[in-house]
């Protein structure tokens, strides 16, 4: 299991690195931004073309024309096309377009623009990532049944090869995962490897799905069971990692300090995750306290930066 956590460590790693040279470091701007974009540049193209004589009744009428169009129909129109290629510049630039992103891609493939399984980049190691992928594995909050559903409807192969273990490995909908185990028809063969991507990511629905929905149990060998153990003590010293990845984010740029404060929150979810994991596959009531206990003060980090 080592083996299989390195792995996920350094693919979800060179990932992220990828997608983060992609990204710009700027805080995520109110959605509405959105808004106010479209309806700036359509009053723009309305001011030269109609009598300027009258500029407060091109104003409201451009305001009505638009008060009923949803923020991905604005989007849309923002954008009258975008290649598969440009995906990821187009949400490193546009930061507002990320908490609709897994919608707005859907457009886009329904549009026209790109297909579901249309490359984005290929992966030496990984194999092809795909939009669909682009999709799952960037998606600002859970992936719903329904836009699951989509995709597959689409055109997306979603299937159980490695880089979709490790997309899925993100999701904490339980319908999801359910539909994504049938449908990719997974079995015990990989059962271990997922088990392992929960624990690592700190996926406790994905733990959850494998152990109560497939009803299966990771049983460990004495090699798996030792990095277990080193796990469990670096969650358990988790808080004094948290005090010092604390300390490099009040000493960041303002730059930079957006990008540190999303990966110091990341870092907390995956700790709480783990915490709980953990707890749950050990039989050593102290040390299932003690987890707890570490799971709650991680809970209360999350919420003070949640307040913030």
């Amino acid at each position: 299991m080592r083996f299989v956590f390195g792995v996920i460590l350094v693919l979800t790693t060179a990932i992220t690195i990828w997608l983060m040279t992609l990204n710009s470091p700027s805080p995520d701007p109110d959605v509405s931004e959105l808004s106010t974009s479209v309806e700036l540049s359509r009053h723009e193209r309305n001011s030269n073309e109609e009598n300027t004589a009258q500029p407060e009744l091109a104003r409201t009428n451009d305001t009505i024309e638009h008060k009923d169009l949803s923020l991905v129909e604005q989007a849309l129109l923002r954008f009258p096309h975008i290649s598969a290629h440009e995906l990821e510049a187009i949400f490193a630039n546009n930061p507002e377009l990320k908490k609709i992103r897994v919608d707005f891609i859907i457009a886009l493939i329904e549009r026209g623009d790109m297909a579901a399984d249309e490359l984005i980049t290929n992966f030496r190691f990984w194999g092809p990532y795909t939009v669909a992928q682009s999709a799952a594995g960037n998606a600002p909050h859970d992936l719903t049944l329904d836009q699951f559903n989509k995709l597959i409807e689409l055109g997306a192969d979603v299937n159980g090869e490695k880089l979709w273990r490790i997309v899925m490995a993100k999701q904490t909908n339980g319908k999801v995962l359910d539909k994504w185990y049938t449908h990719a028809a997974l079995g015990p063969e990989v059962h271990k490897e997922l088990f392992g991507n929960a624990i690592t990511f700190g996926n406790t629905a994905l733990y959850d799905f494998l152990t109560n929905g497939v009803g299966t149990q990771l049983v460990l060998n004495e090699e798996e069971d030792k990095y277990i153990s080193e796990l469990t003590n670096e969650v358990k010293g988790s808080l004094d990692g948290y005090a010092q990845l604390k300390q490099q984010l009040d000493e960041t740029s303002d730059a930079k300090k957006h990008l540190q404060r999303q990966n110091l929150i990341n870092r907390l979810q995956r700790w709480h995750g783990q915490a709980q994991i953990l707890k749950a596959m050990s039989d050593d009531e102290s040390e299932r306290a003690e987890l707890e206990q570490v799971a709650a003060q991680l809970s209360q980090k999350l919420k003070e930066f949640a307040q913030h």
